[in-house]
C-alpha cells in the first residue's frame, strides 16, 4: 500500500476543446465507488471517516460539463480498472431498445454491443407490452422525459493523451470534464468559471487538508504548485481540571507552512491550526448530541457519531477575513479573521451553509469552544506579535456583519460566560499591548500620529497614560476596536487618560531640556521645543478635546499639567496660577520683565514659555496653537488684568509690619508691578494702583492711605515732619505713621534682588494717594 500523501492536480485547457482534468494520487476507484457514483445519493463512504458522504458531490460537475468521465487505474485487490463516463445522448439508444421491446424486435443496440440489453423471458416482454397498452404509456417519451443519463455509465475505451500522461505520472484516478457549458451555460462561461475558481485556490485552501502534500494547478501550460508541510505539531494541555473530561477532548495545535511555486510565487505562508475530535466511543455525551442533531438529515448522515472541527489563523501582519470551510472553502465568511472548518451539512454545490439547521448549529458550538481554548493557550504564552494577532483573528469581528454571518464573536462571548471552566472574556488579558497582555477594559488603540509629527509616534506610545495596543496589531485596528467595544472597553483613550498622557509628554520635553542644560557635552543636541510639543498635542488630540468645552468648569483637560511656563514649571488650567501669553516684544514696554516674577507671586502668575509661537507671518496672524490655548488655558496679556486679577488678590492683609514675611511680599508686589506697568499708566487703573502697598513709617499701607514724608523732595514731606514735631504727645507720631519712608530707606527693599521703587511722577499723588 502506498502511504505517501495524496498529490491532486488540476489541469485546465481551453483549446482545442475546453476541458478540466482533476487527478488524484490516492486510492483508485473500487466497485462500490462505481456503484455509488452511478446512483444519486448512494455514496458508499463512511460518514464518520470521509468527506463527501452524501453521494451528491459528483453531480455538481454538471454545472460546467454534461459529459463527465472517470479514468481510474486498477486497485490491487481485484484488478478491475474503472473507466466510464456519462453522456446525455445515451437516452437515444435506450429509446431504441424500448421501441424494440414494444414492437417485438430484439432488444439490442450497437451502442451496447451485440448482446441484448435485457434478458427477459417472452412472458416478461409480453407483460411489459400489455401494461404499457393498458396505461397508455409511450416508453420512448418516458425515457426522454424522466430517465437521467447520469445513472447509465458508458465505456470509454483508450484514454486521451492528457489523461494518459497524468496516470503515468502516478495519479490513480483522473476525472475529465469536457467544458461544454453544463446544464444551462455556454462553453466560454464554463471555462471562465473554472478558471476563476482555480485562480482563487490559494495557500489557505489546503490548510485543512492534512493528508495533502502538493496541489498542482495547470492552466494553459502555466503550472502552479501549492506545497503543504507541517513544521510543529503538539497536543495542548486540557483546559479542564479533569484532564480526561469527556466533553472537552484534547486539542492539537499545528504550525504549518504552505508555499507556492510558479505563477505569482511568494514566500511560504505560515498558518496555525487548532483541531479537536468530538464524539466516538470514548466520549458518549458528545456522541449522543451529534446523533440527535443528525437524525433528520438524509442518506447516511444519521450514522455520524464523531466529528473533527478546526480553526486556523495565518501568521501575517496583514488583516485577513476568514472563510467557512467544509473541508473545501465555501463562499461564506466566518465574520472573524480566522478560517473555520467542520463537516457542515451544506448545499449541493458546497458553497453555502444553513445555520438554522440543528446539526450545523451544533458544529458552531464545537467550533466556538475550540476557538476559546485556542485563545486561552495563546494568552498564556509570551507576548509575541503573532500571538497577539492570532487572538484578534479568533475573537474579533472582521468587517461589517452580513445576513448569513454566523456571529462567532457574539457566540464566543456568550459561550465563555456559560462555561464553568472558562473566565469571561472581559476578565482575560486578551490584548497585546506595548507592556504585555492587558484586559480589554484598560487597553486602547494608539491615536493616529502623522509621520512628520514633531515628537513622533514612538514617544507618544512610550509616554501614553494608558495601555497602548501593540503596533503589531496596527493592520487590525478596526477588529481590535470592535473587540474592545464588544467587551465593554473603550477603543480610544478616556479623557483622564488623555490628560495623563499630556502631562507625561510635557514632562519628557522638560527633562530633555534640563538634561541638555546640565550636560555641556550634549549642547549639540536639540531637544524638542515647547512649540513642537503643543503642535504635536494639537495634531494628536481628538477633535472633541481640541474644541473648547461648553462648560468651562468641566474641562476634561483642565487638570492636565502640560502648559510650560517661562520659569520652567508645568501648569494646568485648574491651578491657582493665572497664566498669560508673553507680552509682544517691541509693542509692550513690560515685555522685558515677565521673566523676573518674584518668588512670592509665582503661585499667582506665570507666563507661557517664549518658545511657543503665538503669531506668525508679516500680518502677525494667530497660530493654531495660540487659538487652542487662548482663553481656555492661557490669558492674553493685559496689565489691567494682571493688576486686578493677580497682584491685588495676592496682597497680604494691610498694614504689614516691617521685617515680617508680609512686608517682603508687599515689596515684591510693588516693585514688580511698577516695572511691568511701565511709564504710562493705563486709564482706569488708578483705583487699582491705589490698593498697592507702600513702605510707610509704621509699616506697609495701601497707597491710598499714604502721604509723602521726609526725604521726598518737592512733595512737602519735610513740612509734614515739621508739623508732626510741633504736635503735643503722641499726635505727631500718629501723623507720621502713614508717611512714606524716604526713597533710600532699606525697608523699601527687604529682598536684595529688587530695585528700589522710582519716585512717583508729578501729579501721581492726587491719583494714587493723598
Amino acid at each position: 500500500v502506498d502511504d505517501s500523501p495524496p498529490q491532486p492536480s488540476f489541469v485546465l485547457r481551453s483549446s482545442p476543446d475546453p476541458e478540466l482534468l482533476v487527478a488524484n494520487s490516492g486510492r483508485p476507484f473500487r466497485r462500490e465507488d462505481f456503484s455509488g457514483i452511478c446512483q444519486l445519493a448512494q455514496s458508499p463512504k463512511d460518514p464518520n471517516e470521509s468527506v463527501g458522504n452524501k453521494g451528491l458531490g459528483f453531480q455538481s460537475v454538471l454545472e460546467v460539463s454534461t459529459r463527465p468521465e472517470v479514468w481510474s487505474t486498477a486497485p490491487a485487490r481485484d484488478g478491475i480498472a474503472f473507466t466510464f463516463g456519462f453522456d446525455p445522448d445515451v437516452r437515444e439508444p435506450i429509446e431504441r431498445v424500448a421501441r424494440a421491446l414494444l414492437t417485438g424486435n430484439p432488444p439490442t443496440d450497437p451502442e451496447f454491443g451485440t448482446e441484448p440489453v435485457v434478458d427477459w423471458s417472452p412472458e416478461q416482454i409480453e407483460e411489459y407490452r400489455r401494461r404499457l397498452n393498458e396505461d397508455g404509456i409511450n416508453p420512448m417519451h418516458e425515457v426522454r422525459d424522466y430517465l437521467s443519463p447520469y445513472v447509465i455509465p458508458r465505456f470509454l475505451g483508450d484514454p486521451p493523451p492528457e489523461v494518459a500522461t497524468l496516470l503515468e505520472d502516478g495519479h490513480a484516478t483522473v476525472i475529465r470534464l469536457p467544458l461544454d457549458g453544463g446544464r444551462a451555460g455556454r462553453a466560454e462561461e464554463a471555462v471562465d468559471s473554472v478558471r476563476k475558481q482555480l485562480e482563487e485556490l490559494d495557500e489557505a485552501a489546503v490548510v485543512f487538508l492534512p493528508d495533502l502534500s502538493v496541489l498542482r494547478i495547470e492552466m494553459e501550460e502555466e503550472r502552479v504548485e501549492l506545497k503543504r508541510r507541517v513544521e510543529v505539531e503538539r497536543t495542548l494541555p486540557s483546559t479542564r481540571e479533569e484532564p480526561d473530561h469527556g466533553d472537552f477532548p484534547e486539542v492539537r495545535h499545528t504550525r504549518l507552512r504552505v508555499g507556492r511555486t510558479g505563477r505569482d510565487a511568494v514566500a511560504e505562508r505560515s498558518f496555525h491550526v487548532w483541531s479537536r475530535v468530538l464524539g466516538g466511543d470514548a466520549r458518549r455525551e458528545a456522541t449522543n448530541r451529534i446523533a440527535a442533531a443528525v437524525r433528520h438529515l438524509p442518506n447516511r448522515w444519521p450514522e455520524v457519531r464523531a466529528v473533527q472541527v478546526s480553526v486556523s489563523v495565518e501568521e501575517t501582519p496583514e488583516a485577513r477575513r476568514g472563510t467557512l470551510v467544509s473541508f473545501l472553502p465555501t463562499t461564506m465568511k466566518t465574520g472573524i479573521g480566522a478560517h473555520v472548518n467542520a463537516p457542515f451539512y451544506g448545499s449541493l454545490d458546497r458553497k453555502t451553509i444553513n445555520f438554522r439547521d440543528e446539526y450545523n448549529e451544533l458544529m458552531l458550538e464545537f467550533v466556538t469552544d475550540l476557538a476559546l481554548d485556542a485563545v486561552l493557550e495563546l494568552v498564556k504564552g509570551p507576548a509575541e506579535p503573532w500571538r497577539g494577532r492570532a487572538v484578534i483573528d479568533l475573537l474579533a469581528q472582521a468587517g461589517p456583519p452580513w445576513s448569513d454571518d454566523p456571529e462567532l464573536t457574539r457566540r464566543q462571548r456568550e459561550r465563555a460566560g456559560d462555561r464553568d471552566d472558562y473566565p469571561p472574556l472581559e476578565q482575560q488579558s486578551l490584548i497585546l499591548c506595548d507592556g504585555g497582555w492587558r484586559r480589554p477594559g484598560v487597553a486602547r488603540t494608539m491615536p493616529s500620529v502623522a509621520s512628520g509629527d514633531p515628537l513622533g509616534e514612538a514617544e507618544w506610545r512610550t509616554h501614553a497614560g494608558f495601555a497602548v495596543a501593540s503596533s503589531a496589531l496596527d493592520e487590525r485596528r478596526d477588529p481590535v476596536e470592535a473587540l474592545l467595544g464588544s467587551l465593554g472597553g473603550s477603543p480610544g483613550p478616556q479623557n483622564e487618560e488623555w490628560a495623563r498622557t499630556l502631562e507625561r509628554m510635557a514632562g519628557l520635553v522638560g527633562r530633555l531640556h534640563a538634561d541638555a542644560q546640565a550636560d555641556p557635552s550634549r549642547a549639540a543636541e536639540t531637544p524638542p521645543d515647547w512649540n513642537k510639543l503643543l503642535s504635536s498635542v494639537l495634531a494628536v488630540l481628538p477633535q472633541e478635546l481640541r474644541a473648547e468645552p461648553r462648560e468651562p468648569d468641566n474641562d476634561p483637560l483642565g487638570e492636565a499639567g502640560f502648559l510650560p511656563t517661562e520659569d520652567g514649571r508645568l501648569l494646568s488650567a485648574s491651578d491657582a496660577v493665572r497664566m498669560f501669553f508673553q507680552p509682544r516684544q517691541g509693542a509692550d514696554d513690560s515685555a522685558d520683565f515677565v521673566g523676573s516674577v518674584p518668588l512670592s507671586l509665582k503661585e499667582r502668575i506665570a507666563f507661557l514659555h517664549r518658545d511657543v509661537h503665538t503669531y506668525e507671518g508679516p500680518q502677525r496672524r494667530r497660530t493654531e496653537v495660540q487659538k487652542f490655548l487662548d482663553g481656555r488655558f492661557v490669558q492674553s496679556f493685559r496689565r489691567e488684568d494682571l493688576l486686578r486679577e493677580v497682584i491685588v488678590p495676592s496682597l497680604p492683609e494691610l498694614p504689614a509690619a516691617h521685617g515680617s514675611p508680609e512686608a517682603a511680599v508687599c515689596a515684591d508686589a510693588l516693585a514688580w508691578t511698577l516695572e511691568v506697568m511701565g511709564e504710562e499708566v493705563p486709564e482706569g487703573l488708578s483705583d487699582r494702583l491705589a490698593e498697592l502697598p507702600v513702605a510707610c513709617t509704621a509699616g506697609w499701607y495701601a497707597m491710598s492711605e499714604a502721604v509723602f514724608g521726609p526725604g521726598w523732595t518737592g512733595r512737602s514731606g519735610d513740612h509734614l515732619k515739621a508739623l508732626a514735631d510741633g504736635l503735643p504727645g503722641g499726635e505727631g507720631e500718629k501723623l507720621l505713621r502713614n508717611a512714606l519712608l524716604p526713597p533710600d530707606d532699606d525697608r523699601w527693599s527687604p529682598r536684595e534682588s529688587w530695585r528700589r521703587p522710582r519716585c512717583p511722577r508729578a501729579g501721581e499723588r492726587s491719583e494714587a494717594g493723598r
